[in-house]
């Protein structure tokens, strides 16, 4: 583990910044914030300059990349950033804590052994407001663009779990708006979609629930030529037949338990 940077502290979760005492460190060029990004993705490993040129300048570098890249790695020692050369390669050594998307990652762990859901979902809450913006905002890089994708999926799971925490605290209305923005943006979620169907059925809104499964079977079976998950099928059942049963369930595992359930009993 590297030796920790006093008062220094990364972001990756939106634009790639630096903060130093909670002060915004301004990084002057491109290749200076992609270079640190890259590095934040490796901490405490080297990172080859070849691999640091790809995420920077892409397969068409230009003849100064190796000295662009020393370059950048000398800004970025100025501002105070700890950078190690050796061998062809660079390292960043720092604390994980010192990286905001390690300390969503901290935070997401310490708010899943809270047992009262209340101070769960305000600890999830808490998590999430670390992001500031799209992960990795406009760098394009495939590096970028995996890692990225692998932090906003983790986001999204906290998220839900928040959402399921909101729920079991009885904020079955609250919750509903959220969760309709979120179907949005990820139409084929399953969960979202079965989380959105039973706060609809807490709220008395059934005709809302049974549109939200009608379509998401629609966009299944002209997409991929598939039914919805068995779960999420007898969840759009028991709302058909308003089911007083379905007040109890609340969380994805008594969804899963409930479907579990009647398929042993269709058997």
């Amino acid at each position: 583990m590297g030796t920790p940077q006093q008062g220094l502290r990364f972001g990756i979760l939106g634009p790639v910044v630096l903060w130093h005492d909670d002060r915004e460190v301004d990084l002057a060029t491109r290749p200076s914030r992609t270079l640190l990004a890259r590095l934040l993705l490796a901490l405490d490993r080297a990172v080859h300059v070849d691999i640091l040129i790809d995420a920077v300048y892409g397969s068409k570098p230009p003849r100064s990349a190796r000295n662009q890249i020393q370059k950048s790695a000398c800004e970025l020692r100025a501002k105070g950033v700890e950078l190690t050369a050796r061998d062809g390669s660079y390292l960043l050594s720092s604390t994980p804590e010192a990286l905001d998307a390690e300390k969503f990652g901290e935070l997401v762990d310490q708010a899943r052994s809270l047992s009262d859901p209340q101070e769960r979902a305000n600890a999830l809450r808490h998590a999430d407001s670390l992001w500031r913006g799209p992960t990795l905002d406009r760098l394009d890089a495939s590096v970028f663009r995996s890692a990225a994708a692998e932090w906003d999926e983790k986001r999204l799971v906290a998220v839900i779990e928040r959402i399921e925490a909101e729920m079991l605290c009885h904020q079955h209305r609250q919750v509903i708006p959220e969760l309709r923005r979120l179907i949005i943006e990820h139409p084929l979620n399953e969960n979202l979609h079965t989380l959105f169907m039973i706060a609809c059925y807490h709220a008395g809104r059934i005709s809302e629930a049974a549109r939200c499964y009608s379509a998401l079977r629609v966009q299944l079976a002209e997409e991929f030529g598939i039914d919805p998950p068995a779960a999420l099928q007898e969840v759009h059942r028991m709302i058909l037949r308003q089911d007083p049963d379905l007040i109890r369930i609340t969380t994805l595992h008594q969804v899963e338990a409930l479907a579990e359930g009647a398929l042993t009993h269709a058997s």
